[in-house]
């Protein structure tokens, strides 16, 4: 393999052209996650969410959908941990909410946002020696569910007014004004780029025209509850104790 840092080449292939960039095919490895009978939203709920990561400005490996030599649909993100396929280590959420506490309230907004009740050290990243920054990912659970085919919609009915915050992070965090400003992010991206992700998600297969419509009333709904949502979680649970003045109020 070749470089240094998260992402790394596998293999170079042929220039293609002459032109000024000096184009050149490579390989580089990825992650592939296919739906299952049991999990049926697997692909679609990591396009959707691993799309609205980047958009808002959190770090998360990119990602696209595909269908297989036997036209099975799937989702292929880039590997990441450096060179040997190691997988990053767990993190520490004491160390990520020291080190990077923006990037640590950015994730318990986003993950209030899309309703991921399954966020822990596992599916976090951050390893500066590495070259790791804090990084997000596995999204399968979250939206429209880890159910079969058919319960999606009644996933999102039953989470729309429910808060969440992650509990490797929760504990940590202590600056209300930077969970504003994640909401603020949250909240500006406009409803049509959801519904155009979702639709993309339709035409590739990994949702239906139903789904989509739910996936995108829920959050077009809740980005602009995240607040009013943690808040009702700190009053109900005391969940994060540390946060004193939020930055924003609820419109």
């Amino acid at each position: 393999m070749y470089g240094q840092g998260p992402y790394v080449v596998d293999s170079y292939g042929p220039a293609l052209g002459q032109g000024a960039t000096h184009p050149q095919l490579c390989g580089i490895a990825g992650v592939l996650k296919r739906n299952s009978p049991t999990h049926a939203y697997v692909v679609a709920n990591e396009f959707v969410c691993g799309r609205l990561a980047l958009l808002v400005g959190l770090n998360a490996p990119p990602g696209v959908m595909i269908h297989t030599d036997s036209d099975e649909l799937a989702y292929v993100s880039l590997f990441f941990g450096g060179r040997n396929y190691v997988l990053p280590p767990p993190v520490d959420g004491a160390e990520v909410a020291r080190v990077s506490p923006f990037a640590a309230a950015g994730i318990v907004a986003f993950d209030c946002w899309i309703a991921n009740w399954d966020r822990h050290e596992k599916n976090m990243a951050f390893a500066p020696r590495l070259q790791i920054p804090v990084t997000i990912y596995d999204h399968s659970h979250c939206l429209l569910g880890a159910g079969g085919p058919g319960t999606g919609i009644g996933h999102l009915e039953q989470r729309l007014n429910r808060p969440y915050a992650s509990p490797c992070l929760q504990a940590h965090l202590d600056n209300g004004a930077h969970l504003a400003e994640w909401q603020t992010r949250i909240r500006a991206i406009p409803d049509e780029i959801l519904a155009e992700l979702c639709q993309v998600a339709v035409h590739e297969g990994a949702m239906d025209e139903d789904e989509s419509l739910a996936v995108n009333e829920f959050l077009a709904n809740r980005k602009r509850r995240i607040i009013k949502l943690l808040k009702e979680l700190q009053a109900n649970e005391g969940v994060l104790a540390g946060v004193t003045q939020w930055g924003l109020e609820e419109e």
